[in-house]
C-alpha cells in the first residue's frame, strides 16, 4: 500500500516537474520576443553566438513527446489508477 502510494506521488511530482519546466522555458522565449520588437533586432540577435546557440536548441527541449511517449503515458497512469482503484476496494 506504501509502495502504491509512494508511486502515484512520484508519477505526480514528475508530471508537474516536466509542465513547470515546459512553463518556465515557454515564459522566457515569450519575455525574449518581446524584448526584441523589430525583426531587425531578432536578426542582429540571432547572428550573434548566444543567439545561434539558442536557435539550435530550439527543437532540444523537454515537450510533451510523440504519440510513442503519449501512449507509455496513458499506460502508466492507467496502471496508477488501477493499483489506486484496488487499493481503495481493499
Amino acid at each position: 500500500m506504501f509502495l502504491m502510494f509512494g508511486y502515484v506521488v512520484w508519477v505526480t511530482m514528475t508530471a508537474w516537474q516536466q509542465r513547470q519546466r515546459i512553463k518556465a522555458i515557454a515564459d522566457f522565449r515569450t519575455r525574449l520576443l518581446d524584448r526584441l520588437g523589430s525583426v531587425k533586432d531578432f536578426n542582429d540577435f540571432v547572428h550573434t553566438e548566444a543567439g545561434a546557440r539558442l536557435m539550435q536548441n530550439v527543437g532540444d527541449e523537454p515537450s510533451l513527446g510523440g504519440p510513442h511517449d503519449r501512449i507509455l503515458r496513458a499506460v502508466q497512469l492507467a496502471a496508477v489508477l488501477a493499483c489506486l482503484g484496488a487499493g481503495l476496494l481493499l
